[in-house]
C-alpha cells in the first residue's frame, strides 16, 4: 500500500490493515478520501470493488479531550486501587500491586503499537476490565498471604509469598485459562465488532495472570 502514496501522503496517512480485508486509514481532512479509495482499489480489489463503509470525523480538540480523559480515569482507578490495597493489606502490598498494574497497561499499550493496531476506545475499556481482573488475582494471593502470616509465623517473608503462591496458582491459571478461551472464541470466529476490544483483552488476560504471579508481592519481600 505504501509503495502508491507519494511522499507527502506517506507522512501523513496511518494505514492499519485488520483481518478480513477490512482497512482503517487514518488522514488529515486536507487530503481527498476518493483519491486514496482509488489507489487502494486498484491495489488490492481484483474481482470485487472496494468499499467504503463509513468515514469518521474527529476534531483535535475532542481527539484531546479522549486522550485527556483516558489519562484521568486510568490514574483515578490506580490511585483507588492503591489506598484500597493499602487499607486493606499494607503499602508494599500496594506497591507491588501499583507495578503490576502499570506493567499490564505497558504490554498491552505496547503490543497495539509494536502491531499498528488501532487502540480505540473499546481497547481502553478493555485495559480498564483487564486492571480490575488482575486485582482480582492480586487480592485473592494478598488475601493468602495474609493468613498465612498468622498461621505460620515461624517463616519468613519469602516463604510466606512462595508457600501463597502455590496455594493460589491452579486458582489462578484455571480462572484465566476459562476466561483466555472465552476471548480466543472472539477472535477465531471473528465477530468483527469485539476484534479490537477482544485483542486486548486476550493480551492483558495473559500479561496479568503473569504479572499477579510474579510482580505483585516484589516490594513485600525486600527489607523496607
Amino acid at each position: 500500500m505504501n509503495k502508491l502514496l507519494n511522499t507527502q501522503e506517506k507522512k501523513t496517512i496511518k494505514i492499519i490493515q485488520h483481518i478480513n480485508k477490512r482497512i482503517i486509514i487514518k488522514i488529515p481532512k486536507n487530503i481527498e478520501v476518493k483519491k486514496i479509495l482509488y489507489k487502494i482499489n486498484n491495489l488490492y480489489s481484483t474481482n470485487n470493488t472496494i468499499t467504503l463503509h463509513k468515514i469518521d470525523y474527529i476534531s483535535t480538540e475532542t481527539s484531546n479531550n479522549i486522550i485527556l480523559n483516558s489519562i484521568y480515569v486510568t490514574f483515578a482507578t490506580l490511585f483507588i486501587v492503591i489506598f484500597y490495597i493499602h487499607i486493606r493489606f499494607s503499602y508494599l502490598l500496594a506497591l507491588g500491586s501499583l507495578l503490576t498494574l502499570l506493567q499490564n497497561m505497558i504490554i498491552v499499550i505496547g503490543f497495539f503499537s509494536i502491531f499498528n493496531l488501532e487502540f480505540n476506545l473499546a481497547a481502553l475499556s478493555a485495559t480498564l476490565i483487564i486492571l480490575g481482573y488482575t486485582l482480582n488475582n492480586i487480592v485473592v494471593i494478598y488475601d493468602q498471604i495474609r493468613k498465612n502470616e498468622v498461621v505460620h509465623k515461624d517463616l519468613n517473608k519469602l516463604n510466606i509469598v512462595n508457600k501463597s503462591l502455590n496455594q493460589t496458582l491452579a486458582r489462578t491459571i484455571l480462572t484465566s485459562a476459562l476466561t483466555l478461551i472465552t476471548m480466543l472464541m472472539l477472535l477465531i470466529f471473528d465477530v468483527e465488532t469485539l476484534h479490537t476490544f477482544a485483542t486486548a483483552l486476550v493480551i492483558g488476560i495473559i500479561a496479568g495472570s503473569y504479572s499477579s504471579i510474579s510482580t505483585s508481592c516484589y516490594f513485600y519481600t525486600l527489607k523496607i
